[in-house]
C-alpha cells in the first residue's frame, strides 16, 4: 500500500522578544526545549518525554531547561504542567506603571540609574529578567551602587552573568563588603585564595583542574584553621608525593591534620616541661 506522507504545514509564533533578550544566554538544548515545547503546545500528546524523543536529548535535560525558563520568568511549572507566559505583556507589566509594587520599583529614579550605569559598561544591556533579579536583591539589600557595578564588570563576559553578579553580591554582604576600599580587599584576598588553590592542585598533578568545593574546604582548613602557609603546604606536598604516588585530598588532609596534632601535642608537652623545671630551680 502507498501512503500518502504527512506534512505538518503549520507555524509556530515566536515572540520577538524570546529571539532578541532571551534566546542570546541560553543554550542550544535550552532554547530548543522552549521552542518544541511552543510548537508541540497545543497538541493532546505533548508531553516531556515526546519533546525528549523528537529532540534525541534525555528527559532529565527538557526538565533542566525547562527549569531553567521558569527562573527567568517566562513558564511557569505547575504540578506537571508547564505554562508559557505571553512574554510582550511580562514586558509591559514591568515597565508601565501597574497595580504591582514591584513594577513601580523597577521605575525609581535610584534603580534607572543604576541600570543605566552597568548598561554603559556591557555589550548588551540587561534584559528584563535580569533587572527584575537585581531589584529582588536590591530590595533586600542595602549595597552601594558602586559595588553593584563592579560585580557585573567582574562577569560581563560570563553566560550568567547576572546569577554570578547576585551571587558575588550576596557573598559581599555576608562579609560586611560596605565600600570600595573594602570590596577591593576582598577582591585581593579572593584572588590570592585562587592562585593558592591552583598552586596546590598542579603540585598534586591536577594543573588544569579548577578546584571543587571539597577541595576548597580541605585547602581552606590547611590556610585558616591549621595556620600553614601556603610554602609551607607545598613543601609538605613535596615531601609526601616523594613517599607515595597515591596522593589525593583526602590523604593530604590526614597528613595535615595529623601533623597539626602532633605540633599541638609537642606544645604542650613543652610548656608542662618548662613548668616543672621551673618549680625545680625554685625548690632549691
Amino acid at each position: 500500500m502507498i501512503l500518502k506522507q504527512y506534512f505538518n504545514l503549520e507555524t509556530t509564533t515566536i515572540e520577538n522578544l524570546f529571539i532578541e533578550e532571551y534566546m542570546p544566554y541560553a543554550s542550544k538544548t535550552q532554547n530548543n526545549v522552549y521552542i518544541m515545547g511552543l510548537k508541540l503546545l497545543h497538541q493532546e500528546d505533548s508531553s516531556i518525554e515526546l519533546i525528549a524523543k523528537k529532540l534525541n536529548i534525555s528527559t532529565d535535560e527538557v526538565i533542566e531547561s525547562y527549569k531553567y525558563w521558569a527562573s527567568l520568568g517566562i513558564i511557569t511549572i505547575n504540578s506537571n504542567d508547564v505554562i508559557y507566559m505571553s512574554i510582550r505583556q511580562l514586558f509591559v507589566d514591568a515597565n508601565f506603571e501597574k497595580k504591582k509594587i514591584s513594577n513601580s520599583t523597577l521605575a525609581s529614579k535610584k534603580f534607572k540609574s543604576l541600570f543605566n550605569k552597568i548598561n554603559s559598561h556591557i555589550s548588551i544591556n540587561l534584559i528584563e529578567a535580569e533587572r527584575m533579579k537585581l531589584v529582588r536583591f536590591l530590595n533586600d539589600n542595602d549595597i552601594d551602587d558602586a559595588i553593584v557595578l563592579e560585580a557585573y564588570l567582574h562577569y560581563k563576559k560570563s553566560k550568567n552573568r547576572t546569577d554570578n553578579a547576585i551571587k558575588l553580591l550576596i557573598s559581599l554582604v555576608e562579609n560586611d563588603v560596605k565600600t570600595l576600599d573594602d570590596y577591593y580587599k576582598y577582591k585581593e584576598d579572593w584572588n590570592y585564595r585562587n592562585q593558592c588553590y591552583k598552586k596546590i592542585l598542579t603540585a598534586i598533578g591536577k594543573p588544569y583542574s579548577s578546584p571543587n568545593s571539597g577541595e576548597k574546604e580541605s585547602i581552606d582548613n590547611w590556610l585558616d584553621k591549621y595556620n600553614y602557609s601556603i610554602e609551607e603546604i607545598l613543601d609538605k606536598i613535596k615531601e609526601v608525593t616523594k613517599r607515595t604516588s597515591s596522593v589525593n585530598m583526602n590523604y593530604l588532609d590526614a597528613v595535615f591534620s595529623g601533623d597539626k596534632k602532633e605540633k599541638t601535642t609537642k606544645k604542650k608537652t613543652g610548656a608542662k616541661k618548662k613548668k616543672d623545671y621551673s618549680n625545680l630551680v625554685t625548690n632549691r
